[in-house]
């Protein structure tokens, strides 16, 4: 690691930020940043802001800006490091990147400043990871979840466990090692009760993981029953315990039917939500009365088309009636169009339009919402939407809700053995 790297630190903005590490950082800064005072760079305190003037690789003038010096070992790295803090212009870094780059230093990886962090033993990998983990954070509890970790709560007990189970074997081999000395014995009770009290702060760490794991990743569901086993019901009513908090968020709530009313006037009663992941907004999608808000949007653009002159009832849809469109393609334009990101979806038998093609469409747009932290709740029939990986499915019967692994549903075993026994189904079925 005698080289130096560089990389830009910031993701846009009017303020940019180049950090540099390495033995050559800070001469590297101090060849293209020049202090307003006079001074050179290098002879400047450490974690003190300097201003002055940033030249490109040319010597021309760049910007007016500010530089920093970090000497080892109190750095990030645990190397001498630099940061020239300049205007956010692509430009103004990528000139900047490329006078540095002159001056012998090169473009870091990804990631490459935490492992040098990590190989300088400046954090342990634990605290390495939760750094990837804070970055990617959608959500404040996700990101909370990454700091409490990089700043120790997983590597701290881990290293002190390890410490504590390390004397214990010390002092058995001092003990047979040297009969002779005078060293008090080893106690097997008090080892025990060491052994007992990591074993029982394992599991328990291995049990926070999985809580760890849905604030990184949200936790796709899907729902899964026999006709009129309750499915619709129970999405409808979580559904309105979301109306009850914002009657103007928009969405597919309303069917215009009183049979609506009647479910979700009652069963939100005895239904409790504790959210992980608050979303920002909630989208209903209900296929039998899909129409209904089809229609509804119309008629809102109508309203808008007279008194705006304009249409913003179509914006989250694809800017296109959805009456103009073929079934299939209108749900698929829901999908496809309405807000990606910390987005919770209630989606009741998505699948009733599409042909196996889009639902594999349905299933590419899936993944992309879950990876922009947007949590998923589905009911559905179709083999397909079922497999996304690491789902959670329910299966609901009369005896209540089962979690149920995806290759022992009805649905994908009934499927899987007609299409492997298709004639022999077809003689059965049909005689």
């Amino acid at each position: 690691m005698n080289d130096t790297i560089a990389a830009v630190a910031t993701s846009g903005g009017p303020i940019g930020i180049i950090r540099v590490s390495g033995e050559q950082a800070i001469g590297a800064v101090s060849a293209v940043f020049a202090p307003k005072n006079g001074s050179s760079l290098a002879d400047a305190a450490s974690q003190k802001l300097v201003y002055g003037t940033l030249f490109d690789k040319s010597g021309h003038l760049l910007d007016a800006c500010y530089a920093v010096v970090f000497r080892a070992p109190h750095t990030y790295t645990g190397e001498n490091m630099a940061e020239i803090q300049c205007h956010g212009s692509t430009a103004v870094m990528t000139a900047a990147l490329d006078a540095l780059f002159a001056h012998g230093v090169r473009q870091a990886e990804a990631g490459e400043f935490t492992r040098r962090a990590f190989l300088d033993g400046k954090m342990g990998l634990s605290e390495a990871e939760a750094v990837h983990d804070l970055i990617t954070s959608r959500t404040v509890e996700a990101a909370q979840n990454a700091a409490a970790q990089m700043m120790g709560a997983v590597g701290s007990p881990v290293q002190q466990m390890r410490e504590n189970l390390l004397g214990m074997v010390a002092h058995f081999h001092a003990v047979v090692d040297f009969p002779d000395e005078d060293i008090d014995p080893v106690l097997f009770d008090d080892a025990a009760a060491l052994l007992h009290k990591t074993t029982s702060q394992l599991y328990r760490m291995a049990e926070s993981y999985e809580r760890g794991r849905i604030l990184r990743e949200g936790v796709p569901c899907v729902i899964l029953g026999r006709p009129n086993a309750g499915k619709s019901t129970l999405l409808e009513a979580m559904m309105s315990k979301y109306e009850e908090r914002d009657e103007e968020e928009p969405g597919m709530l309303y069917d215009g039917t009183e049979a609506y009313k009647i479910y979700a006037n009652v069963l939100p009663e005895h239904i409790k939500l504790i959210e992980t992941q608050k979303p920002e907004k909630h989208f209903f999608f209900r296929a039998e009365s899909f129409f209904n808000h089809a229609a509804e949007l119309d008629r809102q653009a109508q309203l808008e088309l007279r008194k705006y002159s304009r249409i913003y009832a179509y914006k989250a849809y694809g800017g296109r009636s959805l009456l103009e469109q073929s079934h299939g393609e209108s749900f698929l334009s829901a999908f496809l169009n309405y807000a990606s990101r910390n987005t919770l979806f209630i989606l009741d038998e998505p699948e009733a339009a599409l042909s196996p093609q889009r639902q594999l469409a349905l299933l590419v747009r899936i993944h992309e919402l879950v990876n922009n932290g947007c949590q998923l709740i589905i009911s559905t029939h179709s083999p397909i939407l079922m497999a996304y990986p690491n789902a959670d499915i329910y299966a609901i019967d009369d005896t209540g809700a089962h979690v149920t692994p995806y290759e022992e549903t009805e649905h994908y075993q009934l499927t899987k053995y007609f299409l492997t026994h298709t004639e022999q189904m077809m003689k059965e079925l049909l005689g």
